[in-house]
């Protein structure tokens, strides 16, 4: 139609995937078509091999009071690295970046997030996070790794909780609370028993 396209730049900062040389189409073609909404069968994508796709943006900032504070984080992947930030001074509450399973494959067994981490002025705190969902709420694991603040070289951390036999759902993840700036790789979920 010879219309031009225009894209907030928040926007293109979050979701562009950068291209090189003259063929734009190219590294897409690969790339399999979105899949049903609700939770994984499995947990994927854990190197980052394909961006950010199966993993969830999500926190408190997005339930602000108002919707002025739902640009105050921001995700992206490149090279096997999530980065998980603060894009103002004083973020509103927290953020997520996580995956969300069914827990059928897992039931009974115990489980371990683990993942390398690397933080960059981090404020307040960042973690690693395991959440099982079971029928009854009342019984559901959630369970926290080290609070990690200020800067930290690459390290690995891991948080580990056990899947009882009525859990629906597993959810684990990394959280950041404040302003800085966390880094994500190697992540792996370790079924155990």
């Amino acid at each position: 139609m010879g219309a031009p396209v225009r894209i907030a730049d928040a926007l293109m900062t979050r979701l562009a995937v950068p291209v090189t040389g003259d063929d734009l189409l190219g590294p897409f073609l690969d790339r399999r078509p979105g899949r049903p909404a609700g939770p994984l069968p499995e947990p994927r994508n854990l190197a980052f091999a394909s961006g950010l796709d199966d993993w969830i943006i999500g926190g408190s900032f997005k339930a602000g009071p108002t919707l002025v504070h739902r640009q105050d984080y921001s995700a992206t992947a490149a090279d096997g690295v999530a980065t998980l930030c603060s894009a103002v001074p004083e973020p509103y509450g927290n953020a997520f970046l996580g995956q969300a399973f069914t827990a059928d494959g897992y039931r009974g067994a115990t489980v371990t997030f683990g993942a390398e981490i690397h933080a960059e002025d981090v404020a307040d705190q960042a973690e690693l996070w395991l959440h099982v969902v079971t029928r009854d709420r009342s019984k559901s694991v959630e369970e926290h790794g080290p609070a990690v603040t200020g800067r930290r070289d690459w390290t690995r951390q891991e948080v580990t909780g056990q899947v009882p036999e009525d859990a629906e759902l597993t959810r684990f993840g990394l959280t950041l609370t404040g302003a800085g700036r966390i880094r994500l790789r190697n992540a792996e979920l370790i079924r155990v028993g």
